[in-house]
């Protein structure tokens, strides 16, 4: 049962961690600052299938100009990377190609925007409490039911990580107030 608790708990820090970021990531952009990490999802095609965008390229963050800097490892990959970022569909962004080197812009969030921003920080907060939801499960499952012995720490650390997330959502509702 410690072997079970201790699984469960991983996961439960995993998740929380993946919901830190993105919390982190909606509130930066909802004040119209830029960081890498945005553009994590991209992927390109690539002729074994695909991968991802700072797989194939670099991202830095030029916080003067409110612009992140991509530069492809393979200049013949540029014009791929400035495609898979245009068609990403971020709202908000806006790619330019200069030399081999994409600028990524971010237009000042309008209140639709950020209201955007907001509805994918609290997406991205419900899938978290599914996901720990799904561990509590498994946990539940592999000690033999909610009756058994250890079942009561195992939903004792998913229902604290529940609280924390809806702590989370909380102080996202009231930063996005700012």
């Amino acid at each position: 049962q410690e072997r079970v608790l201790l699984r469960v708990r991983r996961k439960v820090e995993r998740v929380l961690e993946w919901a830190r970021v993105v919390v982190y990531d909606g509130v930066e952009r909802a004040h119209g600052r830029l960081t890498p990490a945005m553009l994590d999802g991209i992927k390109l095609a690539t002729p074994t299938g695909s991968a991802a965008l700072r797989s194939l390229a670099s991202v830095t963050s030029v916080p003067a100009d409110r612009a992140l800097r991509v530069e492809a490892f393979d200049p013949a990959t540029a014009k791929a990377v400035f495609a898979a970022i245009r068609d990403a569909g971020i709202p908000g962004l806006s790619a330019s190609k200069e030399e081999g080197i994409v600028r990524v812009e971010v237009a000042r969030p309008t209140g639709t925007v950020r209201e955007g921003l907001a509805r994918n920080i609290h997406e991205g907060l419900e899938s978290a409490k599914h996901q720990i939801r799904g561990a509590r499960a498994e946990g539940l499952k592999a000690l033999g039911g909610r009756g058994s012995e250890g079942a009561d720490a195992v939903c004792e650390v998913t229902e604290g990580a529940v609280g924390v997330l809806d702590g989370m959502w909380v102080g996202v509702r009231e930063e996005l107030k700012k």
